[in-house]
């Protein structure tokens, strides 16, 4: 799980996480078995956990609590530390470890370079008030709510087709006039999505 961690965290949020949390739970489940692993103290011990109960209990008395206890998880990442800090045999496994993170980082530098290079999507700007594009529409099995394109959004496929640039942008919204409705997947900060957009966008 050591080496998932390490190859996930410069590339994935979700990826990273999945690989804490297993483990984690691998680790806690070491503690069944016998012979249990070593537990080593350490002098921040007792501030780091301090912090995150106290982080809980002032989750429990916000005036939304559903919300700060669903972000319990972000204050709990603090257990990495440990998860690595207690399961790490030698020195070697370490470097290892150091050089895998290194590579996985390289990899994706390297990677969003090439994104630059390429291009991806088409940011918007200035989307009349009469633009179809306002008309988008978050479409599936469980919704069906209006969710107007913005300025500031990137139309990064229309119909599944990668956009690199403007020209294509308008031509694959012209192709998509004659079906309806056209797929854009949009871009908006952190998060992406596909949405239905009348004809004649």
């Amino acid at each position: 799980m050591m080496f998932l961690l390490v190859v996930a965290a410069p590339n994935s949020i979700a990826a990273t996480q999945t690989a804490w949390m297993l483990g984690m739970l691998f680790w806690v489940l070491r503690f069944l078995i016998w012979p249990r692993p070593k537990l080593y103290r350490t002098p921040i011990d007792y501030p780091m956990f301090g912090f995150f109960l106290l982080t809980g209990l002032s989750s429990i008395l916000s005036y939304e609590p559903t919300v700060s206890i669903g972000k319990m998880r972000a204050a709990s990442l603090f257990l990495i530390v440990y998860l690595i800090a207690e399961n790490i045999p030698s020195t070697r496994i370490l470097r290892l470890l150091a050089i895998l993170l290194i590579a996985a980082t390289m990899v994706n530098v390297a990677y969003v370079f090439a994104r630059f290079a390429v291009g991806r999507g088409v940011k918007v700007y200035g989307v009349r008030s009469d633009s179809p594009l306002r008309d988008a529409r978050l479409q599936n099995r469980t919704h069906d709510q209006p969710i107007p394109i913005e300025d500031g959004d990137t139309i990064e496929q229309v119909d599944g087709q990668p956009i690199r640039d403007v020209d294509q942008l308008v031509n694959a919204l012209d192709y998509s006039s004659l079906k309806e409705p056209a797929k854009l997947q949009i871009y908006r900060v952190e998060w992406i999505s596909t949405l239905n957009v009348p004809p004649d966008a």
